[in-house]
């Protein structure tokens, strides 16, 4: 029963008229400033607190782990500092920003859910090198938790993106 109703709705026409377009469009490039300066934000302040703790840190693990986790987050966050906030350019029709700016998001998406991957390398340096290992049983799963949820929001994104395609 439920596998049939799952069915109907995957068969369903995904239809999107040129206005709602035009809001998602819009809506999509104020959440790119927000997303931007966030990203400053949180990059300033990790780094800091990073070098802070690489300048008082004496073992070469907690160091090379340090290092590797903040060369890792400066990698996946590094294309939304160096590009800009995407935005619709004055002539651009909306379904153009719209695919192009889906397109984007996914692309960071999964950089991100790589970007967490690769943070692994640098927490176990980290643990080698003395952290406890509660704050392991801590990190790991919470890592696992942002993967899954990067992973949860491409998906999203890939259906956006067909659904505009069908329009």
């Amino acid at each position: 029963m439920h596998e049939d109703l799952w069915k109907s709705q995957e068969e369903e026409p995904m239809q999107i008229t040129a206005e709602e377009v035009c809001v998602l469009a819009r809506k999509y490039e104020r959440q790119n400033v927000v997303v931007y300066w966030g990203a400053w934000t949180l990059a300033l302040l990790l780094t800091a607190g990073f070098v802070r703790d690489l300048l008082n840190v004496r073992n070469p693990w907690i160091v090379a782990g340090l290092s590797w986790t903040l060369a890792t987050f400066l990698y996946m966050v590094g294309e939304l500092l160096l590009k800009g906030a995407r935005r619709m350019a004055a002539e651009e029709p909306c379904a153009v920003f719209l695919r192009r700016e889906l397109q984007g998001k996914r692309r960071g998406l999964v950089g991100i859910e790589r970007g967490i991957l690769l943070l692994v390398p640098g927490i176990a340096a980290t643990c080698w090198g003395g952290l406890r290992l509660r704050a392991l049983a801590v990190l790991l799963p919470m890592l696992a938790f942002c993967w899954f949820s990067f992973w949860t929001q491409t998906r999203k994104v890939d259906r956006e993106i067909d659904r505009l395609r069908a329009a």
